[in-house]
């Protein structure tokens, strides 16, 4: 019995102080401020508040991307269009040189010469000239040197071969009187002649070839693969 209430009262001894903790800590509990308590109570609201902030910065700057990738497909698109209204107009005063040349296959040496010589060649030059310097969406393909040079070239080739066969025809013209013309001799001076055809075949030569290389850097110009296959409509 003594042992027992020995150990009885030990046990009273150790188990005391540890209730007093214990009262004191769930006292202690019960006064948090009320400060910690709103800002414990607010975090899920922050949390909420972050996140959709964050979505509508997302979502605005998605919305920002889109419209500068509107605006500059608008952007391309009307400058496509500029570009190819100037290249059509510029094509179709290329094709008024169609005049000069109306028979392509097995062409009538005296009829081809006289339809170049009719289709006033230096009018439709000067109208050329004048369209290329209105063009200012496609300048700076035509303002390359390699294009520039190329163009030069041609309109100085045709100004001089339409000069070389009116020199010529005229001289050739003038050694048949007007009294002795027949279909046999209407070509006067064969020589002549044959020098006349012989320019006229690589002036038309050369026209083929110009054409070629004009619809060539619109295709460049613009990524057209076939001017039938959505292209600029009339332009071959």
């Amino acid at each position: 019995m003594i042992l027992h209430a020995a150990s009885i009262a030990a046990f009273f001894v150790f188990q005391t102080p540890q209730a007093q903790c214990v009262v004191q800590c769930a006292q202690a509990a019960g006064q948090d401020p009320l400060l910690a308590r709103l800002l414990f109570a607010a975090i899920p609201s922050v949390f909420a508040l972050g996140i959709a902030w964050m979505a509508v910065r997302w979502n605005t700057n998605k919305e920002n991307e889109q419209w500068i990738r509107n605006q500059k497909a608008e952007h391309e698109q009307w400058l496509r269009d500029r570009k190819m209204a100037e290249w059509k107009d510029l094509i179709e005063k290329v094709s008024e040189i169609d005049r000069a040349f109306p028979f392509l296959e097995n062409p009538n040496p005296i009829h081809s010469i006289d339809a170049f010589m009719n289709a006033e060649i230096s009018i439709i030059l000067l109208e050329l000239n004048k369209c290329r310097s209105r063009c200012l969406f496609v300048a700076d393909v035509l303002r390359r040197k390699e294009n520039e040079d190329r163009f030069l070239k041609f309109i100085q080739e045709l100004e001089e071969g339409e000069r070389a066969i009116g020199a010529s025809r005229k001289a050739r013209m003038a050694t048949v009187p007007l009294t002795e013309l027949t279909p046999d001799n209407f070509i006067g001076d064969p020589t002549l002649f044959a020098q006349e055809t012989t320019r006229y075949k690589e002036i038309r030569e050369a026209y083929i070839l110009f054409r070629s290389w004009m619809l060539s850097i619109v295709q460049d110009d613009l990524g057209i693969r076939d001017f039938r296959d959505g292209g600029i409509q009339g332009l071959n």
